[in-house]
Parts: structure tokens; sequence; C-alpha cells
């Protein structure tokens, strides 16, 4: 399917359709369509293409970036934060592990846990009321 379309894929949400349309079948069911590819990745290429998987690795490695540069700050203040700036590294690293042997970054169960994480990692420091310690 990538190489059919690589520079912008088959569309947003079209896998199965393209999968089916292309003449693709399941040994096991012949007329079944394969609703994802085997990793997000590949999924990535065969629906956004070369340009949808360059801008997806783009985000991620943004992200991961943002939050190691957090958890950073985060310990050179000593503050508390630090715990969830690390919890939220460890997500993305077993998320995007997780990405190349399965279609998860699109699962509930996976990404709520993380913006949770990410959130909480991500927010600014909040400013003490006057008369009242941080």
């Amino acid at each position: 399917m990538a190489r059919a379309k690589p520079v912008f894929g088959v569309g947003l949400g079209r896998y199965g359709e393209e999968f089916y349309r292309l003449g693709y079948q399941t040994p096991w069911r012949p007329r079944l369509a394969m609703m994802h590819a085997h990793n997000s990745w590949l999924h990535f290429l065969a629906e956004l293409g070369i340009v949808g998987l360059l801008l997806q690795v783009a985000l991620w490695t943004a992200v991961l970036w943002r939050v190691g540069r957090r958890a950073w700050a985060h310990l050179q203040a000593g503050d508390g934060r630090t715990v969830f700036a690390f919890f939220a590294i460890a997500l993305l690293v077993m998320n995007m592990a997780a990405t190349l042997v399965g279609h998860v970054l699109w699962s509930p169960a996976v990404m709520l846990p993380t913006a949770a994480a990410l959130t909480l990692a991500l927010r600014e420091p909040d400013e003490a009321p006057e008369g009242r310690l941080a």
C-alpha cells in the first residue's frame, strides 16, 4: 500500500478499504479486509505516506524532548514534579516500543494514561498566593 502512494499515503482511516480494494486478502478469510497494519509506524506510512510518517516521528520526538527538558528542570529545582516527568518519559518510551509490535497509539487504554502523565509533567509550576508557602 505504501508503494502505491508513497508520498501522502491512501488517506487517514482508509487502510481497511484500500486493503480490500487492492486485492489483498487474508489466507483464513478471503474476503476479510485487515483494518490495521502490523504496527503503528507501518500503518502511518500506509495511510499518511512518508510525509505523515515523518510528521508523526517529529511530533513524538518533540514531545519526548520537551518532557525530557522539563524533567531535567524539575530535577535541578528539586520539586515534586520530577516523578511525574520521569513517569511520562517511561510511558512514552514504553508506548513507542509497543508501536513496533502493534497498532496501539490510537487505543484509549494506552493514550489516556499517557496524556494524563504528560499533563502532569508539563504543567507550569503554580504560583503560591501571598502569605502561603508553595
